[in-house]
C-alpha cells in the first residue's frame, strides 16, 4: 500500500487550489497572474477564499521542505533586509525615477536621486529577487507588476514609510521595552519610545509632528480601505437591528465613514461622530446626510455627553489601548448609559486554541505584537473582551458575538442592565 508524505499531501492540494484559481480566472476573462508588468495588482474577490487555502499550505510545504534550521535563519539572517531594500525605494522615491514603460540604467536611476551607482545597484538588484523591478538585460532596470504599484500607488508608499520609519523601530526595543517596564499597560513605556527616546505615547507625539501625522493618517487610510475592513459588514449586521437605532454614537469616529454608511442606509438614524478637536475640526457631513450627521468634539477618557442615544459605537478604538486604559474609556460611558441601551465594538478577535490554522493566525498575532511594540497596547479574543467588559461595569453584558465572513472584524454586541 503507497503512503504518501505529508509534503506530497500538500503538493497535491497544491495543484487543486491553482488548477480552481486558474480555471476562475481562465473562464471569466481574467489574465493568469505574471510577475509583469502588465499583470493586475490584485485577484477578483470572489477567489478570497482559494487564495488563502493556497497560500495557507504552499506556506506550510515551504516550511517543510526548508526544515527548521534554514527557516530560522532565514528569519533572523536575511528577510529582514527585504524591509530596507522597500525602505530605500521609498524613501528615495527609486520606483518614481523613470517612466513605467522604459527600461533605463542603474546609473541613470542613481544620477535622477543623487545616489552613489554601488548603492543603488545593491539595493535594486536585491529587490529584484522578490520579483520587485527586473534586469532584463545586464546593467538594464524596468519595471515589474510589483515596482508599478509602487511608483502608482501613494497610499502603499505612506504604508511603507510608516511601517519602517516607526513601527519597525519600535518592533526592534520591544523586548528591551519589555526589561525595562515588565508588564507595563503605560502608552509610553513602550518599545517605540525606546527607540526614538520620546517619553511621550506615540499618537501623542505623532500629532505635534505634522509631517510624521500626515504620513500615518495617508498610510492609515490606504490600510482601511481594505475589503475585509469594509464599513459594510458593521452596516448590514441584522443582529444590531441598525433600522430601530434613533441615534448613535460613533466615539472616535474620524470623519464620519461608518456613520455616512449608515445614515445612507436609514434614513431615520441620527449619527454623532465625537472625536479630537484636531481630528474632527472642520469636518462636514456629504450633502446628501447632513441632517443625520453632526461632529462632536470628544476625548473618550472623558465623561460620554450624549445622553440620549440609544447605541454608542466604538469602532477600531480600544485595541490602541493596554486594558488598563480601555477600562477608562468604558467607564466614561457609563454615566450616559441607561437599560436597553446597547454598546457594539467593532474590533479584531483573537481566536481561541484550536479555531483557527497557524498561518491565517500569523496575521492576527503580528498585529498583536505591533500594538505592544507602539503603544503597550493589545489585541483581544472573546475571553479577554468579556474580561474587559467586566472589569468596567459588571452592569456591561455581552449579547453575541459576530463573525461576518469576509470580515477581519468582529462585531461585540453589549447591552447595559
Amino acid at each position: 500500500m503507497t503512503t504518501y508524505s505529508r509534503i506530497q499531501e500538500l503538493a497535491s492540494q497544491i495543484q487543486s487550489h491553482s488548477a480552481q484559481i486558474d480555471k476562475y480566472l481562465s473562464s471569466h476573462g481574467f489574465p493568469p497572474p505574471t510577475f509583469e508588468l502588465s499583470s493586475p495588482c490584485s485577484f477578483p474577490p470572489e477567489l478570497q477564499c482559494q487564495r488563502e487555502s493556497l497560500l495557507e499550505v504552499a506556506d506550510e510545504l515551504t516550511l517543510l521542505v526548508q526544515g527548521p534550521l534554514q527557516f530560522i535563519m532565514s528569519l533572523t539572517g536575511y528577510e529582514h533586509n527585504a524591509r530596507n531594500s522597500l525602505h530605500a525605494i521609498v524613501r528615495f522615491d527609486l520606483a518614481t525615477a523613470f517612466p513605467i514603460h522604459s527600461t533605463v540604467t542603474f546609473q541613470a536611476i542613481a544620477c535622477a536621486r543623487g545616489l552613489e551607482l554601488g548603492d543603488t545597484t545593491r539595493i535594486l538588484r536585491h529587490a529584484m529577487t522578490y520579483h520587485i523591478f527586473a534586469e532584463p538585460t545586464p546593467g538594464a532596470v524596468c519595471h515589474t507588476a510589483s515596482s508599478r504599484l509602487l511608483a502608482e500607488n501613494t497610499g502603499l508608499r505612506a504604508w511603507i514609510a510608516n511601517t519602517l520609519n516607526e513601527l519597525l523601530p519600535a518592533a526592534s526595543r520591544m523586548v528591551d521595552a519589555m526589561e525595562r517596564w515588565p508588564g507595563s499597560q503605560e502608552p509610553n513605556e513602550a518599545g517605540w519610545n525606546l527607540a526614538f527616546g520620546n517619553p511621550d505615547a506615540m499618537f501623542a507625539a505623532l500629532g505635534r509632528d505634522e509631517t510624521r501625522a500626515k504620513t500615518f493618517a495617508e498610510s492609515m487610510s490606504f490600510f482601511e480601505a481594505r475589503p475585509g475592513l469594509a464599513v459594510h459588514y458593521l452596516v448590514d449586521e441584522e443582529a444590531i437591528s441598525w433600522g430601530g437605532v434613533r441615534k448613535m454614537v460613533d466615539i472616535g469616529g474620524s470623519h464620519g465613514k461608518v456613520s455616512i454608511g449608515l445614515a445612507r442606509k436609514y434614513p431615520s438614524i441620527k449619527c454623532v461622530v465625537q472625536d479630537l478637536k484636531k481630528v474632527i475640526g472642520g469636518a462636514r457631513p456629504p450633502d446628501d446626510v447632513e441632517d443625520q450627521i453632526s461632529f462632536m468634539a470628544h476625548d473618550f477618557f472623558n465623561e460620554q455627553p450624549v445622553k440620549d442615544a440609544d447605541l454608542y459605537l466604538l469602532r477600531w478604538v480600544l485595541h490602541d489601548w493596554s486594558d488598563r486604559y480601555a477600562v477608562e474609556i468604558l467607564k466614561a460611558l457609563v454615566p450616559a448609559l441607561k437599560p436597553g441601551n446597547r454598546v457594539v465594538i467593532n474590533e479584531s478577535c483573537l481566536p481561541s486554541h484550536g479555531t483557527m490554522s497557524l498561518y491565517r493566525q500569523r496575521f492576527l498575532r503580528a498585529t498583536d505584537l505591533t500594538m505592544k511594540q507602539i503603544q503597550n497596547a493589545r489585541e483581544r479574543d472573546e475571553a479577554d473582551w468579556k474580561t474587559l467588559l467586566k472589569g468596567a461595569d459588571e452592569r456591561f453584558q455581552i449579547y453575541d458575538f459576530k463573525h461576518p465572513a469576509g470580515s477581519e472584524l468582529a462585531i461585540i454586541i453589549v447591552g447595559w442592565q
